[in-house]
């Protein structure tokens, strides 16, 4: 039996596709961290985030949106309708 050499083992795109899904992950953390009003316990986020592929972004993506979201999308920023 002979194995093409220029087609990926399944394991290898599974693992690409598990490092591509964790940069960004991590990108769209840090930026959202970056920008979030509320700076209290940034360092513990960012070794969550660095340390603990897929889940720590996933968990500081969601904590920066319970805590208040990104800069200048406060309540008094909001339009509301009459």
């Amino acid at each position: 039996m002979h194995i093409n050499p220029l087609v990926p083992a399944v394991s290898d795109v599974l693992w690409a596709l598990a490092f591509t899904l964790n940069f960004v992950l991590v990108v769209a953390a840090l930026v959202s961290l970056a920008r979030a009003a509320d700076k209290r316990g940034w360092i513990s986020t960012v070794l969550l985030i660095v340390l603990v592929p897929i889940a720590g972004p996933i968990v500081s993506l969601i904590a920066t949106r319970w805590r208040g979201g990104p800069v200048g999308l406060s309540e008094s920023d909001t339009v509301h309708a009459p």
